[in-house]
This record gives structure tokens, sequence and C-alpha cells, in this order.
């Protein structure tokens, strides 16, 4: 369950809105209408059929760009410190006001919206 209050985090530069869980984690509100969220089965808060995995590898065949894929992630309420091992995003920057969270890095740029395959 999910707390109402909310804190903005920056990711690349660009925020994003957080929530504590009722375990005190300090994680991304979930959007359940991002465009590759609702491709995902109802577990993943989606609609459709896909997974996470699956995603993943449409991504790295070029068929999103890193923003759209960060924030897919970003989406599914992933908690921040999960949301950093993720190894594709590890040159991100992430600032939140915890310091054992918060780590120096790039901001997103015109590169991360690139998508190599139009659909």
């Amino acid at each position: 369950m999910e707390k109402t209050d909310g804190r903005i985090v920056l990711v690349g530069g660009r925020p994003y809105r957080a929530i504590e869980d009722d375990r005190g984690r300090l994680r991304f509100a979930k959007d359940p209408d991002h465009f590759l969220v609702k491709r995902m089965t109802p577990i993943f808060g989606g609609t459709g059929a896909a997974d996470p995995n699956t995603i993943a590898v449409e991504y790295h065949q070029g068929r999103f760009s890193l923003r759209d894929y960060a924030e897919m992630n970003i989406a599914m309420g992933y908690s921040i410190g999960g949301f950093e091992e993720l190894s594709t995003f590890f040159d991100l920057e992430i600032s939140c006001g915890d310091p054992t969270l918060d780590r120096p890095g790039r901001h997103f740029g015109p590169q991360d919206d690139i998508t190599a395959i139009k659909e």
C-alpha cells in the first residue's frame, strides 16, 4: 500500500513523483498509463501480455529510447534504490534529498530520446 504524501525525485535532471511506501521505502509513483507499462501483464500494472524482460530486449534492439525505457521502470513504481541498481541507468544522476540514495551523474540529453526503430 502506498502513502499519499509525495515528493519529487530528479532522475537525469527530470522530475518524477515519488512516495514512501508502508515500509518507509521511497519509490516512484506508479503510472499505469505509460505506453510501455500498458503493454505489460496485469501483474506488472498493464493490460497486455508483455513482461519487463520482453520490454528490456526490445529496448536493447532499439525499439524505444533510453528515456522511454527509464520512464517505464519509473512508472512501474520501482524503489529509488532498486532503480539505481539497474545497470542501464548507472550513469544517470539521482537526486531525492536522501544522501543514501542521491548519486552524481549525467542528465538526460537529446541522445536519450532517440529510437533506433520507428514503429
